[in-house]
């Protein structure tokens, strides 16, 4: 029976590229990012509700989702933040919890979750792996994504700083070194994990 293993942190701290490791070296993976990319889809049922809760002007002229001016409206008024999640948050869990309460396979299960402490799922998995790099590396990650500096700040500022995520951690994986270094921490995990 294989474990379930939930990777969390902030915004831009690196939990995608651990994820990849983990698949790498031979476990189950999956993305709650890209579970909501599909989502979010034009005309899926959360596609609409958004629509119908923010208005046009999150909607670009071929119909996608803009996904920068509704990070503008969430990230800039925390009213606008909890209507968002109270809608995204249950639509990502009902798509996740298939794989949670499914048979395991033998191999690991990685779920990367990136609000998982806020939320309160950290008890459906049986390990927690925290993804932490500085916050001046996250805030130049975000720039480097082609960030406006000012959201930038704004995405740091309104989430749990992860140093209150560590707490709750199996692991602490940190991002703030090179990659070869991610890597090795990543498969220290690996050969520690009962498979």
């Amino acid at each position: 029976m294989g474990v379930r293993i939930a990777i969390t942190g902030g915004i831009a701290e690196g939990k995608t590229t651990v994820l990849r490791l983990f698949e790498s070296l031979g476990g189950q993976t999956i993305s709650s990012d890209a579970i909501v990319a599909t989502l979010l889809r034009p005309g899926t049922d959360l596609w609409q509700q958004l629509r119908k809760e923010f208005g046009e002007t999150i909607i670009t002229a071929t119909g996608e989702l803009d996904r920068e001016r509704l990070a503008q409206l969430a990230f800039g008024d925390p009213f606008m933040r909890r209507r968002l999640n109270r809608l995204l948050h249950p639509a990502a869990f009902n798509a996740i919890q298939p794989y949670l309460e499914g048979e395991a396979s033998a191999a690991p299960l990685f779920i990367e979750v990136p609000l998982l402490i806020e939320v309160c799922l950290q008890n459906w998995f049986d390990r927690i792996i925290v993804v932490q790099a500085t916050p001046a590396l996250q805030q130049a990650r975000l720039l480097a994504r082609g960030i406006a500096p000012s959201l930038a700040r704004q995405m740091l500022r309104s989430q749990l700083p992860t140093r209150a995520k560590v707490p709750f951690a199996d692991w602490v994986v940190r991002t703030h070194c090179s990659l070869d270094e991610v890597e090795r921490q990543v498969r220290r995990i690996w050969a520690s994990i009962g498979r």
